[in-house]
Parts: structure tokens; C-alpha cells; sequence
């Protein structure tokens, strides 16, 4: 494993990001728990209460819990960035996102104005401070490697996400509510430029460092997220034209291609790396990273599909399929990847630290995989997997498939928390009596 370009010295205590890792996966049990009470309704459009809480208890709940306690951890290792009383601004920023998220979620299952209000108050500071607390870290390092460039422009998307999102929803309800399109660019956004620029970020590091791969070529190293970010802006102006009808909507779809080929580019280039691992060893992260490329690759063939063939793209099944592939195909998938990785290493890396405070540098401490271990990771991969096909399937049948494919997923989450849990466990226990 190497750790070149990483300061690990600079990384903060483990509790700073495990509280937001340890509750990311009830939101998704929420999630799964909502879409099969609300059962074959549930996806008959992306517009209904129950739709539009869902997926924000997956985007803000799970992915964004994750991603927020990624930051805080990654910053001072990836990029030298250090945040000045990270305890307390861990913890003020996991209320307000848990809190904000909950109150969300409800806003839009029960239809009150009044609830979606409340939660803008405490979300829109919380995600702003968020953005502001990082980015003045990252312009304040000694130094600003490529991981830190990326980390910047993940921040960047994130504020157009938090922007547009507080927009569309003050006027959610208002007789006066944007044109629908507008949900699109929120939605690109928050998953191809947030989500997505986040985990090309993360990969340049994660997956030579964990898998045993070659290094990402210079073209994905160095400028892909830069060529992304700079396209989600064109077509975000192009498609503001468009919904004002001084465009005809084919321009925004040429606009988007550049978006769609660099995250092809991305899923092509991480499969191949993988394919020529220097370990072939069976590891449960590059099945989970597969099956994220996979779906990331299936979700772009859908996209060209439906914008070549206009009636696909009408059909009702065309969005639920095309979120579901996107938001837990990709999202999901990369992100149990990485945890199964991160949080290990992280715990590792802690009680190795706690071991030389302790004075007793020859202490035994278990390795990763005893950490989290690779019997159970693959049990939850096989539940993920399963519940994803069949969560694909009930966009076209939901009848007979939501119910069943919804509760599968929630299984699926709850064996990934008692997953993290376990590694926390194990980790309290060994470093109950050390500093850490």
C-alpha cells in the first residue's frame, strides 16, 4: 500500500468523521423503510411526496453524510488543509445535517410549507458553513496538490447544488414555482458535480492506493474534473436558455455530452486500472467499485437512449430507472467501497498512532481485514447487488417488485451499519484505555 502524497500525520481524531459514517446508514434504511410503505406509488412519478423524500433521505441522509465526514477527514491528509476546531464544527454540522435532512424529508412526505421551511433555516447554513469552513481551509493551505484542486471544485458544485436546492424548494409550493427543468439542473448538479466530482477526486488516491492499481492517466488526473466542472457550467447556462424557450432543447443536450463522455471516460479508465491490478486477490471494494462503474456506464447508455428517442425519455419508467441506476448504483456502490477501505484504515491508523503514545510500540493491533472483515462485506455486497437489480426491475413492474425490492434494501443498509458499527466496536475496545 502507498501512502505517497498523503500527510497522515495532519489526520484528525477518528471521531470527527465516524459519527457521520455510523449514521449514514439509517437514512438509507428510512429511505428503503418509506419507498415500501408507499409501495408501487411510490415511483409512479419523481414528483410524488414520497419519491421526493426518499431520495433526499439517499442524497442529503446517506450520500452527503458520508461525503461531509470525507471532507473533514480528507482535507488535512489529501490537500494539508487543517480546519481550525474541527470538534466543534464536526459536531455542529452533523446536528444541523441530521436535523435538516429529517425535517426535509418530512416537508415533502407530508406537503407543509411550513416543515420545508424550518428545514432551509437549518439546512442552507449548516451545507454553506460547510462550504465556507472547507474552501477557506483548502485556500489557506501551504500548498495545493491535485487532490486539494478537486476537493475546491467538489466544493464549488456543491454550492450551486445547496443554491438551486434552497430556490426550488421556498418556491416548492407557491403558486409561482419554477419550471420543472430546473429540478434537472439542481439534480445534475448535486449528483454529477457534488457526488460525482467527489468520488473522481477520492479515486485518484483510493484505488491505486487500496486496490493495488496503476495510477490514473494524466488526462483523468489532472484535468477531468476541471473538464466536467467547466461543462456542468455551459450546459447550465445553455440550459437556462433552454427552459426560457430562446434555446430549442437539442442545444442542451449537445451541451450535455461533454459530461456524459467524461464520466464514461472515468468508469472506462477505473475498470481497466482494475483489470490490471497487480493483486488478484478476490476484495469485496472492487466488486462494489464494478458494480458502481457498471451502473454509472448503463445510466449514460440510458441518457443517449432517451435523448435520441424522445419517446423513451417521456415514458414514466425512463427518470425512476435512470435514478436508480445513478443514485444507488453509482452512488451507493462507490461509497460502501470506499467505507469498507476507509474506515478500517482509519481505525487502524488510530490505534496504530494510540500504540506509540501509549509507549508500547510493540502492541499488536488487528489488521484491516479483521477490522472489517471481508466475509461480511461480501455478504452485504451480495444484499446491495440483489437489492439493486431488483429495485431496477420495479421502476418497470412496480406492482408485483417495490415492496419486495424496497425492503430487500433496507435489509441491505442495515447489514452495512452493523458493519460500520462492528468496526467501531472493535476499534472503542482496543483503543478504550490509549489516547487517541
Amino acid at each position: 500500500m502507498s501512502y505517497a502524497g498523503l500527510s497522515l500525520d495532519e489526520a484528525p481524531p477518528f471521531s470527527i468523521s465516524l459519527r457521520f459514517f455510523l449514521s449514514a446508514p439509517p437514512f438509507g434504511i428510512a429511505a428503503a423503510l418509506l419507498l415500501a410503505w408507499a409501495g408501487p406509488q411510490a415511483l409512479a412519478s419523481r414528483w410524488t411526496p414520497a419519491a421526493l423524500a426518499a431520495v433526499h433521505l439517499m442524497t442529503l441522509g446517506y450520500l452527503t453524510m458520508v461525503m461531509a465526514g470525507a471532507i473533514l477527514q480528507l482535507l488535512p491528509v489529501l490537500a494539508g488543509a487543517r480546519i481550525a476546531r474541527t470538534r466543534a464544527v464536526s459536531a455542529g454540522l452533523y446536528v444541523l445535517l441530521c436535523a435538516g435532512t429529517v425535517l426535509l424529508a418530512v416537508g415533502f412526505l407530508t406537503i407543509s410549507r411550513t416543515t420545508l421551511h424550518w428545514a432551509l433555516v437549518i439546512l442552507i447554513p449548516a451545507l454553506a458553513a460547510l462550504i465556507l469552513i472547507a474552501g477557506g481551509a483548502l485556500y489557506g493551505a501551504p500548498s495545493r496538490p491535485q487532490s486539494g484542486r478537486g476537493l475546491g471544485l467538489t466544493l464549488a458544485a456543491l454550492g450551486v447544488t445547496l443554491t438551486l436546492g434552497a430556490w426550488l424548494a421556498e418556491r416548492y409550493l407557491t403558486p409561482h414555482a419554477p419550471a420543472l427543468a430546473w429540478t434537472d439542473v439542481h439534480l445534475v448538479w448535486g449528483l454529477l458535480g457534488w457526488v460525482g466530482l467527489l468520488v473522481i477526486t477520492v479515486a485518484r488516491q483510493v484505488v491505486p492506493m487500496f486496490q493495488m492499481t496503476p495510477a490514473y492517466p494524466v488526462l483523468s488526473d489532472r484535468w477531468l474534473a476541471r473538464a466536467i466542472f467547466l461543462s456542468l457550467v455551459v450546459w447550465s447556462v445553455i440550459m437556462g436558455f433552454a427552459i426560457d424557450g430562446r434555446l430549442p432543447p437539442w442545444v442542451s443536450v449537445l451541451a450535455a455530452l461533454p459530461i456524459a463522455l467524461g464520466y464514461g471516460w472515468f468508469a472506462a479508465a477505473t475498470l481497466w486500472l482494475q483489470h490490471r491490478r497487480r493483486r488478484r486477490l478476490p476484495d469485496v471494494t472492487v466488486a462494489y467499485w464494478r458494480l458502481g462503474m457498471g451502473c454509472l456506464l448503463l445510466a449514460i447508455g440510458l441518457w443517449l437512449a432517451g435523448s435520441a428517442i424522445p419517446a423513451l425519455a417521456r415514458n414514466p419508467h425512463y427518470a425512476p430507472l435512470l435514478g436508480v441506476l445513478v443514485i444507488l448504483g453509482f452512488g451507493v456502490s462507490v461509497i460502501h467501497g470506499m467505507l469498507c477501505k476507509i474506515l478500517p484504515f482509519l481505525a487502524w491508523l488510530h490505534l496504530h498512532r494510540a500504540r506509540f503514545a501509549s509507549g508500547n510500540p510493540r502492541a499488536t493491533i488487528p489488521s484491516m481485514k479483521e477490522l472489517l472483515p471481508q466475509r461480511a462485506a461480501r455478504r452485504q455486497f451480495r444484499l446491495q447487488a440483489l437489492s439493486l437489480v431488483l429495485l431496477c426491475a420495479a421502476t418497470l413492474w412496480p406492482a408485483v417488485l417495490m415492496r419486495p425490492a424496497a425492503l430487500l434494501l433496507a435489509v441491505a443498509f442495515a447489514e452495512f451499519w452493523r458493519l460500520t458499527i462492528g468496526t467501531a466496536w472493535r476499534y472503542r475496545r482496543l483503543a478504550r484505555s490509549a489516547p487517541t
